[in-house]
């Protein structure tokens, strides 16, 4: 991305706020999500069919949510090119590993453990003087004020998502075998038995 000339700090940002989201927001521990870098939308916003909240609370898991017939077909409202870096957006993709947590320090302990044991799809913690490090800064500084916010507006302990990012580091230095095991529960895709 840097040989690109892509706006990783941006990007940073983006993921930061979303991982920020779906734990302190959505109160899920984003096990195994992924952020990838994708084409902005093609369609038009404004001729797509908006779905309610209990419409995509009744979908069938893996439900098809692109229109096929042609009376709803859309047309690309541009054409993308491979030198057109400012039309790439960050994309998260793949929430059926995810699972709730509870907003309090149990719920770090499984969202920091669900992070470090995640590939590397968003910034990883790292000492000053390493190549990454105001990468991670950006990224640190980010999740922690959007963290924050949500969780003021929630009337909950604002030091939760600091503590995530202190936990975050604290696993970097741990041996696998040292990190605690989380039985999966029943939002989990893969079977309930299985640990994290």
């Amino acid at each position: 991305m840097e040989q690109l000339g892509l706006p990783i700090y941006e990007y940073a940002e983006a993921i930061a706020d979303t991982l920020a989201t779906l734990h302190w927001d959505a109160e899920v521990d984003a096990n195994d999500v992924e952020f990838v870098l994708g084409s902005r939308r093609q369609l038009e916003i404004s001729s797509m069919r908006q779905m309610s909240s209990s419409d995509i609370a009744f979908m069938l898991y893996n439900y098809p949510t692109r229109r096929t017939d042609d009376a709803a077909r859309l047309e690309p409202s541009t054409k993308l090119h491979a030198s057109a870096p400012q039309d790439l957006q960050v994309w998260v993709l793949d929430f059926d590993c995810c699972d709730a947590i509870t907003m309090d320090i149990e719920g770090v302990e499984k969202a920091a453990l669900s992070a470090h044991i995640n590939d590397p799809y968003h910034p990883k913690p790292c000492t000053a003087g390493s190549k990454d490090f105001e990468l991670w800064e950006t990224f640190r500084k980010r999740y922690v004020a959007t963290g924050v916010d949500i969780i003021n507006r929630k009337g909950l302990d604002e030091k939760l998502p600091e503590l995530f990012i202190e936990r975050l580091v604290g696993l970097q230095e741990e041996p696998r075998s040292e990190h605690r095991q989380f039985e999966r529960g029943p939002y989990c895709a893969r079977h309930s038995n299985e640990t994290c």
